[in-house]
């Protein structure tokens, strides 16, 4: 008899199916839904790596001086800003903090290099790159062949970044102890654009395709279906 496993499930489908109808009801995006976690649970560990621990604080002041930063350089709503970084705990920070005013974060390959790095930039449109110092060789080969704006991210703020490129790690800490200007900020719609990741096209470059607000909440509720409690 299976109707015990059935009914389980089915009970996990629908909390999935109430919980999305209330975030879309609500307009929730992704940058609301981390705060509110985060202030919540503020000493739990968001991400654990063999080199670093971050609780959720962590990460959601990391994410704050993203958006301070980059809301103070002009960006917001609808602008999208491309991310080359290594697996480390600020990548998630980067695109959190980018996300709360708005900007679609372009995820790119960090394998690429030459015309199909260049692409990647250029399809998606970025108005601005955010690259770690591991992958400056890369940047100098494609530099002059995009207009999108350099931000480097060192992981010393003491390091020089190339002359074309703003220092990141130095902006970042400029803006420690601000806080975001809600009031300045167009926050994003539930259905709103939230990163491009890349797929292989059949031209051999790599194509955009677009994860929402939405999309990735239905995906991040739907892996933990099981143990959902309505918000």
């Amino acid at each position: 008899v299976t109707y015990r496993r059935d009914f389980t499930a089915l009970w996990a489908y629908i909390k999935l199916l109430m919980l999305i109808k209330l975030c879309e009801r609500k307009n929730f995006n992704i940058g609301d839904m981390f705060e509110k976690k985060a202030l919540k649970h503020p000493k739990k560990l968001a991400i654990i790596s063999e080199t670093q621990r971050w609780t959720f604080r962590q990460l959601y002041d990391f994410s704050n001086q993203v958006a301070i930063a980059f809301q103070r350089q002009g960006y917001g709503r609808g602008d999208v800003i491309g991310l080359l970084l290594e697996n480390r705990a600020e990548y998630v920070g980067f695109w959190l903090g980018l996300s709360r005013l708005g900007i679609v974060t372009a995820l790119i390959n960090t394998n690429l290099k030459g015309s199909s790095l260049r692409h990647s930039i250029n399809v998606a449109k970025c108005s601005a790159l955010i690259y770690g110092e591991d992958f400056c060789e890369a940047i100098e080969y494609i530099a002059n062949d995009t207009a999108a704006k350099l931000y480097q991210f060192n992981n010393d703020i003491n390091k020089p970044v190339r002359e074309s490129a703003s220092d990141l790690a130095t902006l970042l800490h400029s803006v420690r102890h601000m806080e975001l200007t809600r009031t300045a900020v167009q926050s994003p719609n539930h259905h709103d654009k939230l990163m491009y990741i890349y797929t292989s096209g059949t031209t051999g470059l790599p194509k955009a395709a677009v994860i929402s607000h939405s999309r990735y909440v239905f995906s991040v509720f739907n892996e933990f279906r099981h143990n959902l409690t309505i918000i």
